[in-house]
C-alpha cells in the first residue's frame, strides 16, 4: 500500500529543496568547494553552532570576528562533526579559526578528548 504525501509534506520538502538552494548558493558566492558525501551545511554565523559555548562565543567577539570567513564557515560544521577535512585557502583567510574553534569547542565539551593538530614547518 502506498500512502499519497500530505499538504504538509510536501511543504518539508519544499523547504527542504530551498534550504539546499541555499547551500548551493552560498558555497557558489564564496567559492566553497566541497568533495565527499553528507558534508554538513555552513556555518553563517558563530551564535548558533556554539551558543554552548560561551567563553568561546566571548574570545570571537573579543577578537572582533563579527562572521565567520569562507573557510570557517564550511571547515567548522565538518570539523566539530569530527569528519576528517582537507581545506586549502590564502594566507590571512581564517584557516587557523576553522579548526582550532570546533575543536576548542569539542574539547570544551568532554574531558576526555583529545586533538592532535600536525602542520606544516
Amino acid at each position: 500500500v502506498e500512502s499519497i504525501p500530505s499538504e504538509e509534506d510536501n511543504e518539508i520538502e519544499q523547504v527542504e529543496e530551498a534550504k539546499d538552494e541555499d547551500v548551493r548558493w552560498l558555497r557558489r558566492r564564496l567559492r566553497i568547494k566541497v568533495e565527499g558525501d553528507d558534508i554538513p551545511d555552513p556555518w553563517t554565523s558563530w551564535s548558533i553552532p556554539l551558543r554552548h559555548h560561551k567563553n568561546i562565543l566571548a574570545g570571537i567577539e573579543e577578537s572582533r570576528w563579527i562572521e565567520p570567513t569562507a573557510i570557517q564557515m564550511q571547515c567548522g560544521p565538518i570539523v566539530i562533526n569530527k569528519i576528517d577535512c582537507v581545506a586549502s585557502a590564502p594566507t590571512g583567510s581564517g584557516k587557523t579559526g576553522a579548526f582550532l574553534i570546533p575543536i576548542a569547542a569539542a574539547l570544551e565539551d568532554n574531558d576526555e578528548e583529545n586533538a592532535l593538530i600536525l602542520v606544516p614547518t
